[in-house]
């Protein structure tokens, strides 16, 4: 597969894009998210990038050893809940971060779901996955990076409007005139509902 143009300079490039339903029972919607291969590192990462269904999340990068060293902690073979991955080492604090990292992790085969508890999940497969990227890590495949393209998108834009209000005389009053702007070097890396924030 050819290498598609992006901004991106992160060394994590993406070899699949899949989708996936998040498992609470009143929930709605689907997410998209990553699985990306680290040249340097020679290690798979997962991050969460869009939910058609709402709701704040971060769409960082995880390395899946860390995820995998979270569960360790746990007692062996005793079910846990997704907030143990609220231990991981991320720059965005939402609450929705560990529900979606595990909805993912369940797609993959990486965690099984608990019968009659289904908040509750047990460490499955992890080989597996492993084993099913080498193919695509050996082709070369990196997906179109839309995290880098719509942050590039942001910064563009922000630029832009700094420029215009400097013209105007108005640079101190921006973050009056648009508060988002103010925000946007934060919120790089922070993906909200669909219609606010997600890839056109």
């Amino acid at each position: 597969m050819a290498n598609a143009k992006s901004p991106s300079t992160n060394p994590t490039r993406i070899i699949k894009q899949p989708i996936c339903k998040l498992f609470f029972p009143t929930a709605k919607g689907q997410l998209t998210y990553n699985i990306g291969h680290n040249d340097q590192s020679k290690s798979l990462h997962i991050r969460v990038i869009a939910n058609t269904g709402g709701g704040f999340f971060g769409n960082e990068w995880i390395g899946l050893d860390d995820v995998l060293a979270c569960i360790e902690e746990q007692t062996a073979a005793e079910p846990f809940k997704a907030i143990i991955f609220r231990k991981l080492n991320v720059p965005s604090k939402s609450s929705n971060n560990h529900g979606f990292l595990a909805a993912a992790l369940r797609t993959e085969g990486i965690l099984l779901p608990v019968e009659k508890a289904e908040y509750s999940h047990t460490l499955f497969d992890t080989a597996a996955l492993t084993k099913a990227m080498q193919k695509p890590i050996e082709g070369n495949v990196s997906l179109e990076d839309k995290v880098a393209i719509h942050n590039a998108e942001m910064e563009a834009r922000r630029r832009l409007w700094r420029r215009k209000c400097e013209k105007l005389g108005m640079v101190r009053q921006l973050p009056k005139i648009h508060p988002r702007l103010s925000k946007f070097s934060s919120m790089v890396g922070f993906t909200s509902h669909p219609a606010r924030s997600t890839f056109h």
